[in-house]
């Protein structure tokens, strides 16, 4: 039985997608609200969009850089923080968190769209 969790869990890490569907169908069940079941998928997609890049880039790059994708979402943390304290003049926890973590859905859907791209041309001209 844990196997088959495990077995589960690394398929929605390593494809985002289904573990996107998987928390928009078990949510919008829950709550019978379709655009909070949508947010709610994005923002849980999020997590696995980020471990998804972190071991797309070390089956490329036989390294792990997930350093650098810290040090790449405190740069958009941080620049989230100025944006809204220079636009409103305070600064708003929620607003920014839910700003950041959307942007680094986008930021993290391309480079898994980018890294899927050039893992497969790479493997292929291999």
């Amino acid at each position: 039985m844990s196997s088959l969790i495990a077995n589960v869990i690394a398929a929605i890490i390593t494809i985002p997608l289904l573990g996107y569907i998987v928390v928009f169908s078990i949510s919008k069940r829950i709550m019978k609200n379709h655009r909070r079941a949508f947010h709610m998928a994005i923002d849980w997609s999020t997590v696995f969009l980020i471990f998804a890049v972190h071991h797309l880039i070390i089956v490329i790059w036989e390294q792990s850089f997930f350093w650098l994708l810290a040090i790449l979402m405190i740069i958009v943390a941080s620049i989230f923080v100025l944006l809204h304290w220079k636009m409103k003049n305070e600064i708003l926890i929620l607003p920014i968190l839910k700003g950041f973590w959307r942007m680094n859905f986008l930021l993290f859907f391309v480079a898994y769209i980018f890294l899927i791209t050039f893992g497969l041309i790479q493997r292929l001209s291999s």
